[in-house]
């Protein structure tokens, strides 16, 4: 880490409220968990960043039918593919591994044609490629 820097940001006052709930409940300061939020942020969306190998879960929440298709399309860096119900709720989850353009790509065809919600999670601590035969 580098040196610590300070800039003016402006929030919502509902957004500004949860901060400081979770300041309180986490015994920290505002400047902490705006800290902590921004570098999951950032870990989260680095895909979209710069060209790398990478590895993570796409959660996928609001899709019937055609993800079959997509996770056909994206063999490649497609993995595994769970479908799982939470009350009411469908969820699909992707574990995704290879070239980060592939995986960015995949998750706009999620959205764009399949008009659902996705969540990218990095999942760092994998440096291996898994094997995919077991």
């Amino acid at each position: 880490m580098g040196v610590k820097k300070r800039f003016g940001v402006s929030l919502d006052s509902e957004l500004l409220d949860a901060i400081d709930r979770v300041a309180r409940a986490l015994n920290t300061t505002r400047s902490a968990v705006v800290e902590e939020a921004v570098r999951a942020f950032i870990a989260d969306y680095e895909h979209l960043t710069r060209r790398h190998e990478c590895c993570g879960l796409i959660i996928v929440e609001g899709v019937d039918e055609g993800i079959r298709g997509v996770v056909e399309r994206f063999r490649d860096v497609v993995m595994n593919h769970m479908h799982l119900h939470a009350g009411c709720n469908c969820f699909d989850v992707l574990l995704v591994y290879g070239d980060s353009g592939r995986i960015a790509e995949l998750e706009s065809v999620l959205v764009r044609e399949l008009r659902c919600a996705t969540r990218f999670v990095p999942l760092s601590a994998i440096h291996k490629r898994p094997d995919r035969n077991g």
